[in-house]
């Protein structure tokens, strides 16, 4: 499974990178790690500047 701490490390190793390629990195991340399989489950991410 791809956890929360995969993903919070993702983040932070990329926060200095703009929002699209930030979009791009995890898009390619998660087709990577799910290969073949088919999702079974919903995909939200919602991102944010201050």
């Amino acid at each position: 499974k791809f956890k929360q701490k995969q993903l919070v490390d993702e983040l932070v190793n990329m926060n200095a990178i703009d929002f699209a390629e930030q979009k791009n990195i995890l898009e390619k991340k998660y087709d990577e790690w799910k290969g073949n399989l088919e999702q079974i489950d919903d995909i939200t991410l919602i991102g944010f500047k201050i």
